[in-house]
């Protein structure tokens, strides 16, 4: 009997992993081309104009990747195969995340009940890719007993910052903290060469980091003002990008955590990691921004910081042993997935285009042709 529910269980799992696959791949068609997507295909991709970094928007590894996916098709769904790729692998990492907790059903929510991480998964952006990219390097680093990890985990966090540059942070952390949980690192040549080299690599998007952040430049951390209170009570928006629509959820979310630190506290080598790693990112993502005067980020900027974020998650929540405690935070996740997620636009851009009214001359009449996406479908699709 032990046996069969134990098999049922992971098959459960294993469905509900392929549900948000589908989730993802559906969303991805039926979801119009937002304008930042729009841009960079219309002025990085089609033009081949790949390393014009002087803009924020143009997420190199990704428009790299989009550049060889066009080659076959330049329908939304292939430019956006590259974050559908990330999506599947993010979910198997979430899978294998729940495996470790026997099979946790909370575990695997933590990961796959955050609307706006689902949602660019189905969106052709960087964040998705990067996102995925610092999810393996932390699965890597926490569970696996390869001693060559450690260079493979470095490139990887590397190769995240060329999708979203300011996960350069995540990059020096990870750096840092090694130093401090493998008392052997310092006099190991081997791992003193990999990050003498990865920090030499990375001076070129440092520079970049500093040309996209100018006075200016349109970024997206300058487009929002965030009150003191809302940055707290979402803990500088990192709960905020599962409760996208409501702060008392957020709230809410923050105090059973609190409460269920406390109440099963405990202590572990996961949990000081995941800690120590969360606080001292958090710390770099509010000084460094003042020290050098740059906008905070926020909204969709954090995103490839959530996997840190999702592993102190992970650190308290599989200490649980109260069954209600886990139902409550598993619906609480699920109803604001449901009321959150929408199949036919995207969180942050909306439904800028009807593309169900293709077509309709009244329509054509009403749209910006100046806006990007409005171009790519009057100019690939035939839309009027």
């Amino acid at each position: 009997m032990k046996k069969y529910t134990f098999y049922n269980k992971q098959t459960n799992i294993q469905l509900i992993c392929l549900v948000f696959v589908f989730l993802i791949i559906i969303k991805a068609k039926l979801t119009p081309l937002t304008y930042d997507e729009a841009y960079t295909y219309l002025n990085y991709v089609l033009t081949k104009d790949y390393f014009n970094l002087g803009l924020a928007n143009n997420h190199l590894l990704s428009t790299l990747l989009m550049g060889f996916t066009s080659l076959f098709n330049n329908s939304e769904l292939f430019l956006r195969a590259p974050s559908i790729a990330s999506g599947i692998l993010y979910i198997f990492l979430a899978y294998k995340f729940s495996v470790k907790y026997n099979y946790s059903y909370l575990i695997l929510f933590i990961f796959l009940l955050n609307p706006l991480i689902i949602d660019f998964f189905s969106l052709a952006r960087g964040y998705s890719i990067s996102t995925t990219l610092n999810l393996t390097s932390i699965y890597l680093y926490v569970y696996s007993d390869n001693k060559f990890k450690y260079p493979f985990i470095v490139f990887l966090l590397w190769l995240s910052s060329l999708a979203i540059f300011i996960n350069l942070v995540t990059l020096f952390i990870v750096i840092f903290l090694n130093y401090f949980f493998q008392k052997k690192a310092i006099k190991n040549i081997y791992v003193n060469i990999t990050n003498a080299l990865f920090i030499v690599l990375s001076w070129p998007i440092i520079n970049w980091v500093f040309e996209i952040t100018k006075e200016n430049k349109p970024l997206y951390g300058n487009e929002i003002e965030i009150l003191l209170f809302e940055r707290v009570v979402t803990v500088f928006g990192f709960v905020g990008t599962y409760f996208v629509n409501s702060i008392l959820l957020c709230i809410v979310f923050v105090c059973l955590t609190l409460f269920i630190y406390f109440k099963f506290y405990s202590v572990s080598k996961i949990k000081t990691f995941s800690t120590v790693l969360f606080f001292l990112t958090l710390i770099c993502l509010i000084v460094i921004p003042v020290i050098f005067g740059r906008p905070f980020p926020v909204n969709r900027v954090l995103i490839p910081f959530m996997p840190i974020f999702q592993l102190l998650l992970v650190s308290i929540f599989g200490e649980i042993d109260d069954h209600v405690s886990k139902i409550v935070i598993i619906f609480l996740l699920l109803f604001n997935f449901i009321f959150s997620y929408n199949l036919e636009e995207s969180l942050v851009w909306g439904q800028l285009i009807d593309i169900d009214k293709q077509g309709d001359l009244t329509y054509c009449k009403s749209l910006e042709v100046s806006r990007p996406e409005v171009q790519y479908y009057l100019q690939f699709k035939d839309f009027c």
